[in-house]
């Protein structure tokens, strides 16, 4: 979770799921009473939008009882001392079925601090409702109510600011936030989350109402300090609605984290209504306040000295330890995975009695990891380990309840515990520093090359040491320390043959957030945008179920496609690539095909510049424009990719259907190939295109085909669509598998008929040039590829990482050796690729220091690494500067003697000044002085621009710090010439006052001689002073050119916040630095 990535913007946040926002609504039913404002919500699900709400039966069970909170009230338990704050749509004076509303607060432009929707009013009955038709979890709670959503259900990132500032003033101990969407890069909103967690304050949050896709997890519950929620039904089963995981901000170069935290009930939960009386709702955002009201329950069972912050005594509650206490009580449940439950249902006893008993102390979550566990360890029990496999990546939450702040107290140790785990080679990666009271633990497992033939269990575990500072007050107390022991067991086989192995690239998508990418199916109105990662484990994960069910290996590689050995595996998988290719990428695969017999299948998306820029448009909430940075796929890169073998793909945006051998494929907005080699088998279709001029026209157009491509082949489908579970129009799982079946094993699916053999190559009709890339976009600061040199990263096999780290003392080979006498099949023929797998050419290593930066063709040129850039500033300020002291020397020289120089010189000795000076400004280095003084720089190995982003290299500004040290040197060097002319004045004034007095008389030659030195001395003290002032009056202009420049911007942004509502409103938008006092309804208790 890189924070310098975090995006600065305002980002509007809502109750109810719309377009890019996910927001938390709720459906209501139920009898009698209400207003206006209990309509009823819309939740958000995979077919437009779908009721969950149910009429509330008299047979009803309150969730109170079904988590059996009475068990904590007859211990005298009911929340009392416990302050909590509900930000949601506000709540009415002296509502009914509160005990005690010690304030409510406005941070709307809405003129009211009451619930004019009835969210919030639901939201703190299911928290406290005293009201026994619908009671809430803790009646004798504090509640605090936050409106920071209009009655139109409008809120923005500022709103939430400046709540979250008075939520720490007045010393909330929890928060409940109802509330999410998908922007994790939101930076104001989820630094002020990391400041108030990071205060004690305990977040709950819900986990989103966008299930049962996958990979579709809401912020903030998906941060680690927050508690994340999503909901069940009453007979606990995972509600349709409920957000599945895994996370998606450690993409692509990592994998995600388990999400939710826990599970709560969500369907049918009775709640309080806007002025009295009882309804029911659904949702996730009903689920968030279930827990909340139970974490008010459970901080009450504590005695009041021991549960916040006491000087010398441990603060028992936090963030930390109310989740250690939470997801350790928690009852998992059955048939379903980690990424959807979670750690599973709360269950108040059990996590009452974990507090009851806690001792400050760090925890890992999942607390093991075992992966044959099925299903709750979905996906890595669906495959076991094996020999000279890529790593298999787990990355886990550790929980640090002892502070908001930690460290590893040196590296975690793996050790093996039978002959299979001592198999395992285990490497990491964690956290530097753990804040606000969590860090990350990503574990890198391999199998020992030995092991190849190995078959059974093995066993192991982790082990590392968690430091915190001592405890707040306590007096001689060191810095606190927890050991943490975490089971790891899985199953060995044999390695497979290449036949049946897979790599699935995954490196190679781009996702919202950053960047508006649009989502792959235009249909989808309410959801414009592809957010969902793109990743096997969200919403390709039944494509990667079918496979595994196939018997296919499949292996996942998050690192580029040349840190892999290609003689091990019969398939290299790509959908839906929207990223950039480094150039050793797209030749290694290449090799890989024609070499090493491999197979490519790429499945692509739509790509059509004139619609990306119709699709620009203005976004109200954070008042920006908004312009897609690619199509559904990149197919500009793809084609860098694909013209190795011939390939193209065009620009047209196909929609219909195609029969295919015994499928029947949709087509939901795929490309069409555009040129095809001859001998390759081409499947044309009839099919329409909804893009430019001819938009809705159908037409003949090529949809897939398979080419050879030296030893191996090249399968292309233009569409995407029928593999991603999200807004699927017609799954082609099966036709997925029986592709790779077909190619890597000769089995005949009939995909290739003979009628599909292309005996010429293939050109589209009308087709020109292949598709461009947007010259307008600068898409590096989307692109991994293009901010990162390239390297081979902790997801690849340890040999081929940067540097090296497999164990000594094992033969860990890059390629199998069975993998030389594995075949794999062809299509069109069935002969086998032979002879030995020649490796790949050895990555190379480069310091990330002196990389290239690259950048998008027509945005940006390459900027070369920070010492390439001094030299090249240097060397143009040698060839446009002459030296000062050398000209100020010829000055002082006499007209004669530097005719008579001159004449000593030999031939060429003219241009050897220049060149040393250029050599002393550039550290030594020689400079070819035949290019106007600039010297040609050579490329970084190991960091060429991706193919086709090569533009040609421009001028790169000083920064403003770097200028205004060259103008101080420049001064203080006038000053010592100044200095040291003045200094030979007097020298010399001295030795001709010696001379004339010892001989009587003078000669007029040196008298004329010594004032023509004196004029030289005085232009040079002139010259000196000149630069000075020069350098004074450019400093004050430079400083009161940025006063007025910040100036202007603050009063504009400050006008634009004001006038959209976009500033802290009220007494603490001075207090807080969010802009004047303005509009504020009073504060009323």
């Amino acid at each position: 979770m890189g924070r310098e990535e975090l995006r600065r913007s305002s980002r509007r946040r809502g109750l109810l799921a719309s377009s890019w926002q996910r927001l938390f609504g709720s459906t209501s039913s139920g009898g009698g009473g209400g207003s206006s404002g209990d309509a009823d919500g819309a939740v958000q699900q995979q077919q437009g939008q779908r009721k969950f709400g149910r009429t509330l039966t008299a047979g009803s069970t309150a969730v109170t009882t079904l988590l059996e909170a009475g068990k904590l009230w007859d211990q005298g338990y009911s929340g009392k001392g416990i302050k909590v704050g509900v930000f949601d749509t506000g709540i009415r004076e002296g509502h009914p079925h509160m005990r005690h509303i010690k304030e409510r607060t406005n941070w709307t432009h809405q003129q009211s601090l009451s619930d004019g929707l009835g969210h919030g009013s639901f939201v703190a009955g299911v928290i406290g409702s005293q009201d026994t038709a619908c009671p809430g979890f803790a009646p004798d709670v504090e509640l605090y109510t936050f409106k920071v959503f209009t009655d139109d259900q409008v809120s923005y990132t500022s709103w939430f600011l400046d709540a979250f500032n008075y939520a720490i003033a007045c010393k909330l101990h929890v928060i409940n936030l109802s509330i999410g969407g998908p922007d994790f890069l939101d930076a104001p909103f989820v630094e002020k989350v990391w400041e108030v967690t990071s205060n004690g304050l305990i977040m709950i949050s819900a986990i989103g109402n966008d299930g049962p896709l996958y990979g579709t997890l809401n912020n903030p519950a998906d941060q680690p300090d927050v508690i994340g929620v999503g909901g069940i039904d009453n007979d606990d089963n995972i509600a349709a609605f409920s957000s599945r995981g895994m996370t998606t901000w450690e993409l692509p170069a990592g994998t995600g984290r388990i999400k939710p935290d826990v599970m709560a009930y969500a369907k049918d939960v009775t709640g309080s209504k806007i002025t009295a009386g009882c309804r029911s709702l659904s949702g996730t955002s009903v689920a968030s306040p279930v827990v909340a009201g139970a974490v008010c329950l459970l901080a009450s069972t504590l005695p009041e000295e021991r549960r916040w912050v006491s000087r010398g005594s441990p603060q028992l509650l936090n963030p930390a330890s109310m989740k250690q206490a939470l997801v350790e009580g928690a009852v998992r449940l059955p048939q379903l995975n980690m990424h959807e439950q979670g750690n599973g249902r709360i269950n108040l006893p059990a996590s009452q009695a974990i507090l009851a008993a806690y001792t400050p102390r760090a925890s890992l979550i999942p607390p093991a990891m075992h992966l044959a566990d099925c299903p709750y360890m979905w996906p890595h029990c669906k495959q076991p380990l094996y020999a000279h496999a890529l790593p298999v990546v787990l990355n886990a939450t550790v929980v640090n309840g002892m502070a908001n702040t930690g460290h590893f107290q040196g590296a975690p140790v793996y050790e093996g515990l039978d002959e299979g785990g001592r198999m395992l080679h285990v490497t990491f990666k964690y956290s530097e520093v753990l804040w606000p009271w969590s860090g990350y633990l990503a574990v890198y497992v391999q199998v020992s090359p030995a092991a190849e033939a190995f078959s059974g269990n093995a066993t192991g575990r982790i082990t590392f040491t968690i430091s915190s500072p001592g405890r707040l007050g306590a007096e001689g107390k060191g810095p606190q320390t927890s050991k943490v022991v975490v089971p790891l067991s899985a199953v060995i086989k044999p390695t497979p043959p290449r036949e049946q192995r897979i790599v699935w690239d995954v490196l190679h998508s781009i996702k919202y957030p950053p960047g508006y990418v649009p989502r792959d199916n235009l249909d989808i109105k309410s959801d414009v945008l592809d957010w969902h990662g793109d990743h096997p484990y969200t919403n390709y994960h039944e494509a990667y179920d079918a496979l595994r069910g196939a018997g296919f290996s499949v292996e996942l590689l998050a690192s580029p496609a040349s840190c892999f050995d290609p003689a091990n595996y019969g398939g290299y998988l790509v959908l839906d690539a929207e990223e950039e290719w480094y150039k050793e990428e797209v030749d290694a695969l290449a090799a890989a095909v024609k070499e090493h017999g491999m197979n490519l299948v790429v499945f692509a998306e739509w790509y059509h510049e004139e619609s990306l820029k119709q699709m620009k448009f203005f976004d109200d909430n954070t008042r920006s424009w908004w312009t897609p940075i690619t199509g559904g796929a990149n197919v500009p890169a793809l084609n860098d990719l694909l013209a190795p073998h011939g390939i193209t793909l065009g620009e047209r945006i196909m929609q219909g259907s195609t029969s295919l051998g015994e499928h029947t494929l949709q087509v939901a907005y795929g490309a069409n190939i555009a040129a095809f080699p001859a001998g390759g088998h081409l499947h044309v279709s009839h099919l329409t295109d909804v893009a430019g001029k001819g938009a809705g026209v159908p037409g003949n157009y090529a949809a897939f085909g398979v080419a050879g491509s030296g030893q191996g082949k090249v399968a292309v489908f233009g569409d995407t669509n029928c593999l991603d579970s999200s807004h699927n129009t017609g799954p082609c799982y099966d036709f997925l598998v029986e592709l790779f079946q077909q190619l890597l094993q000769g089995k005949n699916a009939g995909l290739t008929p003979a009628d599909m053999l292309q005996a010429t190559p293939f050109k589209a009709t009308g087709f020109t040039a292949p598709p461009q890339r947007r010259a307008d976009v600068n898409f590096t600061q989307y692109s991994w590829v293009l901010q990162h040199p390239h390297a081979c990263h902790m997801s690849a096999p340890c040999q081929f990482r940067q540097p090296v780290d497999c164990p000594a003392g094992n033969d860990w080979k890059q390629t199998h050796p069975k993998a030389a006498a594995s075949s794999v099949a062809s299509a069109a023929s069935s002969s086998s690729s032979t002879g030995d797998a020649a490796e790949p050419p050895p990555v190379q290593e480069e310091d990330v220091s002196s990389s290239q930066v690259r950048k998008h063709q027509g945005t940006e040129s390459p900027l070369p690494s920070q010492q390439q850039h001094k030299e090249q500033q240097q060397q143009q300020q040698g060839a446009e500067k002459p030296d000062e002291k050398a000209e100020v020397q010829q000055q002082l020289q006499p007209a004669a003697q530097q005719e008579d120089a001159k004449q000593e010189q030999p031939a060429g000795a003219e241009e050897e000044p220049e060149q040393e000076q250029q050599q002393q400004l550039s550290g030594g280095a020689s400079v070819d002085s035949t290019n106007d003084g600039q010297q040609e720089q050579e490329p970084v190995k190991g960091s060429e621009t991706p193919a086709a982003l090569q533009p040609a290299a421009t001028a790169v500004e000083e920064p403003a710090e770097q200028q205004q040290q060259a103008a101080d040197k420049e001064v203080n060097k006038l000053q010592q010439l100044a200095d040291d002319a003045s200094m030979q004045q007097q020298q010399q004034e001295d030795s001709t006052k010696l001379s004339r007095g010892s001989s009587g008389s003078g000669s007029g030659g040196d008298g004329d001689e010594l004032g023509h030195h004196a004029q030289h001395f005085a232009s040079a003290q002139e010259q000196a002073q000149q630069g000075q002032r020069r350098a004074f009056i450019s400093q004050a202009v430079t400083l009161a050119t940025f006063i007025c420049a910040a100036g202007v911007i603050g009063i504009v942004v400050l006008w634009s916040m004001r006038a959209t509502g976009g500033i802290g409103r009220g007494k603490w938008g001075r207090r807080w630095g969010y802009g004047p006092v303005a509009r504020r309804a009073p504060l009323d208790a």
